[in-house]
């Protein structure tokens, strides 16, 4: 990766001028010209023209997301439609070089375009090839496509950050004349999102990196406030739903995404959404005793105390949180149990009604 990008900064070099470090790199990207191979860094130059599409794709989409921001959880339930085949993070495993051609072979429904270590996704490809609607998910910054200016990029180059410019900026003309719609899965409970992605697969306990927590929850506050604004300018078809309205209303919530996508909400077996009731993003709710005594923040990171004083002294805009402190709220633990009463009903008013009011999100 580190030649990759040493050989494409030798290369763009010679048609940047040299600035300010701290310049617009808007203005940069305004000198770029198409006289050379500039597919290289998978930005603006990089997006085919008029290339192929599959026959039976009628429509395609993108759920946009943050680990442990629902919207894997959002993919999965998607997946239930008859009509819709939504992948996995295609981006995952590539790098700029790989997005012009990439580019194609989304267009076009190309094997290719999958994650070749995703058994799940070849298998659906397989027995769900002919979908009318298809789409992916994808997590900011996977492919190195960064909508906005991360933190880090003030050391980075006038070159590399006028090409990170122009891969944002391809990215949604790509989204635009292929007509994708965009699906924005946010997260709001930011501190409980990053604990969350942190802990990944360990079991109890563990100690919280807080170096770079400030600057993630910032980030992601950023990601969650902006990225439907910033897409929709540039002309892209937008739906913005939160994690806790999927926790909260499940099946109105997908009901909502189903018709954003132009699929028929009434084809789509609803039962499939409560066969995995227990699970929401980021937390595993495996037994009874679990649903009634949510885990504690406190109770899994081993630094807490640390964290809130980093948290006070760098970010005391969310120090809010901490007065829930829970990785699964009170009102979500109610609605799941009420889920689980009203079954797999068309009618999901009365697990709503039983929810309305919410729990108690006192202090723990």
């Amino acid at each position: 990766m580190l030649a990759l990008v040493s050989s494409s900064l030798a290369l763009a070099a010679p048609l940047l001028p040299q600035a300010d470090p701290l310049a617009d790199p808007r203005e940069e990207h305004k000198s770029l010209n198409d006289n050379a191979d500039m597919t290289q860094w998978g930005g603006w130059w990089s997006v085919p023209k008029d290339a192929p599409t599959h026959p039976s794709t009628q429509s395609r989409f993108i759920v946009i997301g943050r680990p442990h921001s629902g919207a894997g959880w959002l993919k999965d339930m998607l997946n239930v439609h008859p009509n819709i085949s939504c992948y996995g993070e295609l981006l995952s495993e590539r790098t700029a070089s790989d997005l012009s051609k990439w580019y194609r072979q989304v267009a076009f429904g190309d094997e290719n375009m999958l994650r070749k270590d995703s058994l799940d996704d070849a298998k659906q490809f397989r027995t769900k090839k002919h979908a009318q609607v298809e789409g992916f998910k994808w997590y900011h910054s996977q492919g190195d496509i960064d909508l906005f200016e991360p933190y880090w990029a003030v050391n980075h180059t006038n070159v590399s950050r006028a090409q990170a410019y122009s891969r944002a900026e391809g990215f949604a003309k790509f989204l635009k004349e292929y007509n994708f719609k965009v699906i924005i899965v946010d997260r709001e409970d930011r501190v409980t999102r990053y604990v969350s992605e942190q802990q990944q697969g360990a079991k109890g306990g563990f100690k919280l990196d807080v170096d770079e927590m400030a600057n993630q929850l910032h980030l992601d506050r950023q990601y969650g406030d902006q990225t439907k604004h910033w897409l929709d300018q540039r002309g892209v078809d937008t739906l913005k739903v939160t994690y806790q309205e999927l926790v909260d209303h499940t099946k109105d919530r997908v009901r909502w995404a189903f018709q954003f996508l132009g699929a028929d909400p009434n084809t789509a077996n609803y039962t499939e959404l409560y066969e995995e009731g227990d699970r929401y993003e980021g937390v595993k709710v495996s037994s009874e005793s679990d649903r009634e005594h949510p885990v504690k923040l406190r109770d899994i990171v081993w630094n807490y105390d640390e964290m809130v004083k980093k948290l006070t002294a760098e970010a005391p805009a969310f120090l809010g949180e901490l007065t829930v402190d829970r990785l699964l709220h009170s009102k979500s633990v109610q609605t799941y149990e009420a889920k689980e009463n009203a079954g797999s009903s068309e009618n999901a008013s009365s697990w709503e009604h039983a929810t309305e009011g919410g729990g108690n999100n006192g202090a723990l």
